[in-house]
């Protein structure tokens, strides 16, 4: 008998067995606590256990005597058990207290296994073949998905299906509403299967346990999936939870003592292309990889290793995605004790023990939105895999498909009092509005329920991209220069700037230039054309910034880019007479009133287009998307003002990575650079020092003198 046996097998065996058709029974594990075999009398042990007590409890499976069978005889290795008995000499057990012992855990967990079943009694049961499942016949993985709830959850409220396709086989709950346990089944065909009638059919348990005190409720599954998780979450306790913080679940190692990481993850606090993203470290002791210029560049984002409770060696790790695990596998009863023991860790106060892990930072829990947020970007994921979004303009029209990089997040609402930040999706055909929140269920919904826009997931076909922000949440930009992904706030540098420093700025002539109008649109409508008029002759920021840029020296190509998803307005290729090729980032606004110095308005949306374009200082990523940009998919294509696409890349991927620099420049005519204060200064070099973290060579403000 091994696991590899269907269930039909292994329940025919276990008939014949009972029944006395078969003679004898090899098994790895299969027949443990519970079973006795009162007509088996001759026991070969080939292995010896961990200890001697499941080696007792083994042999009195079968050493009851009976009448009918006679006495039993166990047979085993001479030299296994000569050793054994010499070992247990040497340490002066005795063997009687010892066997006593065994009996009485036996009888204790006999105890257990009854408390469970009396505090779990079924509630339901779809199918009579569930009759004779028993939550004693289930083990979890220690592994927890948290939420704080506002109120308690409802778990009754669960129908006869979980998700999309997982239905509910068998139901337990407790009287007082506080656990419930969940069999499912999931039928399917194969996917090589041209049709239904051949059906996969994997079974999953999900353990729910909600403690008032806390007002936590633990998810304990065999199936982890973060669209599972907030389903779930959404029938039992609607719009009334939240996901924990890393500065929440880290408390799962508070109290414990000689800690030890096999498993670190630091996040980047700077996002772009080039460097790492996520950076994990692995051995022994994870944490002594830890650097000081970690310290300054990441936050924690996850730790898994061990420590000591009193005497008890445990392993346990956290995570900033709200989850919480410990490398052991656990019964239903011993899922209940870890959990009540997380619990009290994560409500108490008891201290961290000092690691070097202490070197990095951990981000703090979001408890107030922010006054103004000045930008946003993907998540890596959706940078990454740049899904497909489909979208229907209006109602009949017809399907509109583009990339995730084709929209982007404008239009920022703070709304801290009522912990909500309203934003707006964008692309070339629609505008929707979208809802970010703390507390209050998914932490992004759609204020346009009615307006479709779908992302191709790499689970279900299609998705609203509401849920898959809520799986994915973007990193926010604070104009007080701290950002915030999902439930975890990283803080503002300590570092507050006085005044600009030499480089920081230059300046050009914007004479004959209207600095409150970025550009005017190529459409020849009317509107247009009133607008021009009113120029009177003078031209746009965008067209006095490219006039500047085509009389550089030495540009070879100019890159126009300007619309919803772009790296830059303008992207100028240089080639110095050293041979050196500089690919400057240009993204400029107009002001929004005459040239002065004390607009932080004037500030916010260029700052913000710097801390994103950083993404774009690498070569394959930026080429890419510009030949993405050029399709004639789009409806106003960007394009080359000087140059080419193929003459570009063969110049950029023909130059050695050591005489290739990005430099990345934020176009604000509306400041003067005399009348620049402290806290304007200080934002503007926040812009500066967050690109070239990020990796430009260079990073610099285009002003007026």
């Amino acid at each position: 008998m091994d696991s590899r046996l269907s269930k039909r097998r292994q329940d025919d065996c276990e008939r014949r067995l009972v029944s006395g058709e078969l003679d004898g029974i090899v098994c790895v594990d299969m027949f443990g606590e519970g079973y006795d075999f009162p007509k088996l009398k001759v026991a070969a042990l080939h292995a010896p256990h961990r200890s001697l007590v499941p080696t007792i409890q083994f042999i009195g499976r079968f050493a009851r005597i009976d009448p009918t069978t006679g006495r039993a005889t166990l047979i085993a290795p001479t030299s296994r058990i000569q050793n054994a008995t010499s070992a247990l000499l040497r340490e002066g057990i005795d063997l009687a207290r010892l066997i006593d012992e065994a009996a009485l855990g036996e009888l204790a967990g006999d105890a257990a296994e009854q408390a469970i079943l009396e505090r779990l009694p079924v509630r339901r049961v779809a199918e009579s073949d569930y009759d004779a499942v028993s939550p004693l016949a289930l083990q979890l993985y220690a592994h927890v998905r948290l939420f704080r709830c506002a109120r308690p959850p409802d778990f009754s409220l669960f129908g006869e299906t979980v998700g999309k396709e997982l239905r509910v086989m068998k139901q337990w709950a407790s009287d007082d509403g506080t656990v419930a346990l969940l069999l499912t089944a999931d039928e399917n065909p194969p996917n090589w299967a041209t049709s239904d009638v051949l059906v996969n059919i994997r079974h999953d348990a999900f353990l729910f346990v909600y403690l008032p005190a806390s007002r936590l409720c633990y998810i304990g599954s065999t199936r982890r999936t973060e669209k599972l998780y907030l389903g779930m979450m959404d029938k039992v306790c609607a719009e009334s939870y939240r996901a924990l913080s890393y500065e929440e679940t880290s408390r799962a190692r508070a109290g414990l003592q000689a800690v030890k990481f096999f498993n670190v993850g630091l996040k980047n606090t700077t996002f772009n292309s080039q460097s790492e993203t996520y950076r994990t470290l692995t051995g022994p002791q994870a944490e002594r990889a830890v650097t000081a210029g970690d310290g300054r560049a990441y936050v924690q984002g996850h730790f898994f290793g061990s420590g000591f409770d009193g005497e008890e060696k445990e392993t346990i790790g956290a995570s900033s995605s709200s989850r919480i695990w410990s490398n052991q596998r656990l019964t239903v009863a011993e899922f209940l004790d870890w959990v009540e023991r997380l619990d009290r860790r994560l409500a108490g106060t008891s201290p961290f023990a000092e690691t070097h892990l202490d070197i990095v930072r951990a981000a703090s829990t979001l408890r107030r939105l922010p006054d103004v947020v000045i930008a946003a970007t993907w998540a890596k994921a959706g940078f990454k895999a740049n899904p497909r979004v489909r979208c229907r303009p209006a109602p009949g029209a017809p399907l509109v498909f583009r990339r995730l990089t084709d929209w982007e997040m404008q239009d920022f609402e703070c709304r801290p009092e009522a912990s909500q930040l309203h934003f707006s999706l964008v692309s070339e055909e629609l505008k929707v509005r979208m809802c970010f929140s703390i507390g209050h269920g998914r932490m992004v919904t759609s204020v346009q329920p009615d307006v479709v826009v779908e992302v191709e997931s790499a689970t279900d076909d299609w998705m609203p991209l509401a849920d898959w922000l809520s799986d994915h949440p973007p990193r926010f930009y604070a104009a007080d220069k701290s950002s915030f992904e999902g439930m975890n706030l990283m803080a503002a540098p300590m570092l507050q700037v006085e005044s600009l420093s030499d480089g920081d700025a230059e300046v050009i002539d914007w004479s004959n230039c209207d600095i409150e109008v970025e550009f005017l649109p190529n459409s020849g409508s009317a509107d247009t054309h009133r607008r021009r008029a009113a120029l009177a002759g003078r031209l746009t920021v965008q067209e006095r910034l490219e006039q500047h840029l085509l009389g550089l020296q030495n540009v070879v190509s100019l890159f126009y880019d300007h619309r919803t998803g772009e790296a830059a307005d303008y992207v100028a290729v240089t080639r110095s007479d050293e041979g050196e090729i500089e690919v400057a980032l240009y993204h400029c606004k107009g002001a929004g009133g005459p040239a002065g110095g004390r607009r932080v308005g004037d500030v916010y949306e260029v700052a913000g287009q710097l801390v994103k374009s950083v993404f774009y200082c690498d070569a394959a990523t930026l080429l890419s998307h510009m030949e993405d940009r050029m399709h004639p998919r789009h409806a106003s294509p960007s394009r080359f003002v000087r140059g080419d696409i193929e003459a570009t890349k063969a110049l950029i991927q023909g130059t050695p990575a050591t005489r290739l620099r990005f430099t990345v420049v934020g176009v604000q005519p509306g400041i003067r650079r005399p009348l620049v204060d402290a806290h304007l200064a200080d934002l503007m070099a926040f812009g500066i020092s967050y690109a070239r973290q990020g990796g430009a060579a260079r990073a610099y403000w285009l002003i007026s003198d």
